[in-house]
């Protein structure tokens, strides 16, 4: 049996089986992925084994893609749980394909980032917006506390910040007062809502940045 007829098999066995945690794809299979003609139904589920492994190793998954061509569902799966480029070493960036698919990454991190910095920043996300909320006895020390922590939060935003949970820590601050609590969480869920609909994956930036 030649290897491209076992690749095949073994590669149905798995659809067949319905691995549920496969072993992360080798890159000796994934070049005889590359070199033989495989049929749609072996390259779905080499994606579907690929994508399963996005979350946990991005990185590689995001080059394999890449390398194999036609996965750009894939590529932009992956590209969501990509760390901080800067956060990768020399050796691990080198299994990104080319300089373009390097800057792409870099493109979606770069526009993430002042995204998140721009919620953090804006009028909207203070603890009383407009004066909604707002505590008469504490406001002043309560805007205080939030205003200073979101400063200090948007000079330090990655890629993969969470801001509202970076924020709720403040939680044991403002649970004494009803009234400063509530506008707590009120700006935090908002942050957090704001913050979701930030891209995430290279599909979703826009075309003109």
């Amino acid at each position: 049996m030649s290897s491209a007829t076992c690749f095949r098999a073994a590669m149905r066995t798995r659809v067949r089986l319905g691995d549920s945690d496969p072993p992360p794809c080798s890159p000796a299979a994934l070049c005889l992925a590359d070199k033989y003609a495989l049929d749609a139904a072996v390259l779905e589920s080499l994606a579907a084994h690929l994508l399963a492994h996005a979350p946990q190793d991005a990185l590689t998954v995001y080059g394999m893609s890449l390398a194999l061509g036609d996965m750009p569902y894939v590529v932009s799966e992956s590209s969501q749980y990509l760390l901080p480029l800067a956060w990768y070493s020399e050796n691990e960036v080198k299994g990104i394909p080319t300089v373009a698919d390097y800057h792409n990454v870099h493109r979606l991190q770069t526009f993430r980032v002042k995204a998140l910095q721009d919620i953090l920043l804006h009028s909207d996300s203070e603890l009383f917006p407009h004066g909604y909320g707002m505590c008469a006895k504490h406001s002043k020390s309560a805007e205080s506390v939030w205003d200073r922590t979101r400063l200090i939060l948007a000079r330090k935003i990655e890629t993969n910040t969470d801001v509202a949970g970076e924020m709720e820590i403040l939680v044991y601050i403002f649970q004494s007062c009803s009234t400063c609590c509530k506008a707590f969480t009120a700006a935090v869920q908002m942050l957090a809502y704001k913050c979701r609909r930030v891209p995430r994956r290279l599909d979703q930036l826009p075309s003109d940045f």
